[in-house]
């Protein structure tokens, strides 16, 4: 599952690094334009939205951390709470034990 969850981050939701460099490039070669008011209603448009595309990137990057901290969370979480039932349920039958000799 773990390899799975790799490829589809690789190859579906991409590398975010990747993406807003791709995105600030295109920024970039759209900002002399719009400095010397040659920019066309059509290319404010995309400009707009690549800068929304641009936060949305921003979002997800500040967002991927807590993601990945929660999921290590509940996996080590979930073996903790094992350890602990296992340790509890071991105490019980030692006392057990100890009653009935």
């Amino acid at each position: 599952m773990k390899i799975n969850l790799k490829e589809w981050d690789k190859n579906i939701f991409g590398d975010i690094n990747k993406i807003k460099e791709r995105v600030n490039t295109s920024i970039r070669e759209l900002d002399p334009k719009d400095e010397d008011d040659y920019l066309d209603q059509n290319n404010k448009e995309i400009r707009a939205n690549l800068f929304k595309k641009l936060n949305k990137l921003n979002f997800q990057q500040k967002a991927l951390p807590k993601q990945k901290a929660r999921i290590n969370w509940i996996a080590e979480g979930d073996l903790i709470q094992l350890f602990f039932k296992d340790m509890s349920n071991g105490e019980e039958h030692e006392t057990l034990l100890k009653v009935s000799i």
